[in-house]
Order: structure tokens, then sequence, then C-alpha cells
């Protein structure tokens, strides 16, 4: 299924049947329909915005403020990112 996303938008056409159809819609209306796997927040990640990602040679890290002017860069490892959040596992949610 991979050779089938588009690269540029991560996205391809998927068609399914739901077992009720909320009042209002219709057949082959557009829709969307994002996934997300379980296993992800079982493993420990947690999502923040993409922004708080930052490359540092060949890591990716977070700043972590510590204090009032104090900020401490944190490692992380990351999952592919959707919706403006990036799922980081090595943090303490809070």
């Amino acid at each position: 299924m991979a050779e089938q996303v588009d690269p540029a938008t991560q996205s391809r056409a998927l068609y399914f049947t739901p077992d009720r159809i909320p009042e209002g819609t219709h057949a082959g209306q557009l829709a969307r329909l994002d996934l997300y796997s379980h296993d992800a927040a079982a493993e420990g990640f947690i999502p923040v915005p993409n922004s708080a990602v930052v490359k540092v040679g060949v890591n990716d890290v977070v700043f972590i403020k510590a204090g009032n002017d104090t900020f401490v860069m944190k490692k992380v490892e990351t999952l592919p990112s959707r919706q403006g959040k990036t799922p980081v596992k090595g943090l303490m949610p809070g």
C-alpha cells in the first residue's frame, strides 16, 4: 500500500462503508478519516506541536522550561507527525 500514498500530501483515496451514516450525508460524499495507532500511546509517546521538535545534528530534541529563563534540551524519539502534532517518546506528560 505504501506505493499508493501521495508523498506530497501523505494521503490516498479510500472507500469504505460505515455501519451507519449520519443524518444529512449521502453516498459518494467526500469525508476525512484520520487513523491513529493505539500502540503509540501504549508505548509512551505523547503528542507535542511540530514546532516543539528541533533537529540538532542527527537527533530530534525538545526544549523543556526548567526555570524562569532556563531551558533544558532533551533528546526524544519521534513518530511521523500528523495534524500539527508529533508523537515523541522521552518526555514526562505535563
